[in-house]
């Protein structure tokens, strides 16, 4: 988001919306390794790829962040600021502008309501059948390899869209809040 929008003079909504196609191409291409391992292996193997993208590709000032930080510049939708510093003040007449949280709890609604309809419907089913037993879904007729890309499609969708709402929020982007060190943290 930030590249596109800095360099490129790309703005929203466009520029979220290829970060979110470019990180849903990259999750898949992550995915790939999921497809024949399993288990801790699966866990060191995604720790491993994390770290190596994060000492090659985003911490690459050319097309990462650079150590400084990247600006994000605030949504807008016809001149009207819809972010953080939108002219919609909160009741104490404040910064942040409440539409930006109005905004992230919309998304956020969204996702829940997505998700639980993945769970209730056919697509829910096959993965509880994956999960549960790769083998036997296999001998059902359930794609494992499929179910899994489409599993890891969707939740890359979902943190895309965090990190575009995180960079939103903050403004700039800093380099140092993304490292595997924090991942396992959040995990512990």
């Amino acid at each position: 988001v930030s590249k596109l929008a800095s360099s490129h003079g790309i703005g929203w909504p466009w520029s979220p919306l290829l970060g979110i196609i470019g990180a849903v191409i990259l999750g898949l291409i992550t995915a790939l390794p999921a497809l024949r391992v399993r288990g801790v292996q699966l866990a060191i193997l995604t720790l491993a790829a994390a770290a190596a993208l994060n000492s090659f590709y985003f911490g690459n000032p050319i097309f990462g962040v650079p150590a400084a930080g990247a600006p994000v510049p605030q949504p807008s939708v016809f001149g009207f600021s819809i972010g953080t510093n939108s002219p919609v003040k909160s009741l104490d007449g404040d910064q942040p502008s409440p539409l930006f949280g109005i905004g992230v709890l919309i998304v956020l609604l969204a996702c829940a309501v997505l998700v639980a309809n993945v769970r209730r419907g056919n697509l829910g089913k096959r993965m509880l059948a994956v999960r549960s037993n790769e083998r036997s879904a296999a001998s059902a007729g359930i794609s494992p390899a499929a179910v899994k890309l489409i599993t890891f499609g969707i939740a890359t969708v979902i943190m895309a869209l965090a990190g575009v709402l995180y960079s939103y929020n903050f403004g700039n982007l800093d380099p140092t809040q993304f490292t595997v060190f924090n991942t396992l943290g959040l995990v512990a």
